[in-house]
């Protein structure tokens, strides 16, 4: 049967809009399938016991003292990641005699990173970019974090899975403030902004997008005392391969 020219667009319109709305409903399933996968992520992210062993000495007392922090990490390209700010930089502390307070220099002796019992001292520091990579125990088979690594864009939704004082797992939505480092603020190369702040516990803990993917893993670092600054995840992937090369050439 021939149709006539305005059955011919009705029928088109129809199809067209059945289409579309088909498409919205499933577009909508699937980020509510995204943001359901988002609140399972907790699991993928471990507690680490990071242990630094320093030589303390001071006139009449010597001795040496195990300083323990404990800080979250996840798996990358087979390694556990999490900022060095996690790791006591084990130089100073403070000693109360009867006659003055006294601060203390130490020597770092070895630094060990413990995880579910399984210890590990195959460590690498980069204090600069608050970077640290830590070789996975023996015996532990532990699978990378399931996003997938990519760049932060200006604007975009995240969800921010953090810690704060290490009372409980909370995720919180906000949106990329800035995608690059601050150009008028130290210690934030390598990083991009959220709207929010990052709180003691959520150092080591991951920004996720809403389409799932990796874009960086929290830093301590608050500009201005309301903007977070969270380091690139590709920083990571970068040191990560620049340590294997190394490996590989000390072989």
């Amino acid at each position: 049967m021939k149709l006539t020219r305005r059955e011919f667009l009705m029928t088109t319109c129809l199809t067209l809009t059945s289409g579309k709305i088909l498409y919205d409903v499933c577009n909508k399933e699937y980020e509510k399938h995204l943001i359901r996968k988002i609140y399972q992520l907790p699991e993928h992210i471990h507690l680490i016991e990071n242990t630094t062993t320093v030589n303390f000495g001071h006139r009449d007392f010597d001795s040496l003292e195990d300083i323990v922090q404990d800080g979250y990490g996840i798996v990358l390209n087979n390694k556990l990641i999490q900022p060095t700010h996690l790791f006591n930089d084990g130089i100073k502390r403070i000693k109360i005699n009867p006659f003055a307070t006294v601060t203390e220099s130490g020597e770092i002796i070895s630094r060990e990173a413990s995880i579910y019992g399984k210890k590990t001292n195959k460590i690498s520091l980069d204090w600069d970019l608050d970077m640290a990579i830590i070789d996975i125990p023996k015996g532990l088979d532990l699978p990378d974090f399931p996003c997938e690594p990519r760049r932060a864009k200006l604007g975009e939704e995240i969800y921010f899975i953090g810690n704060p004082n290490a009372e409980g797992w909370n995720i919180r939505p906000g949106y990329v403030s800035d995608p690059d480092e601050a150009k008028d603020a130290r210690f934030t190369e390598g990083c991009f902004g959220i709207d929010m702040p990052i709180i003691p516990g959520d150092s080591g803990c991951p920004v996720v997008s809403k389409d799932y993917k990796l874009l960086g893993i929290a830093r301590s670092f608050n500009y201005q005392g309301f903007l977070g600054y969270v380091t690139y995840i590709d920083e990571y992937i970068k040191k990560i391969e620049q340590l294997k090369n190394e490996e590989k050439n000390d072989k």
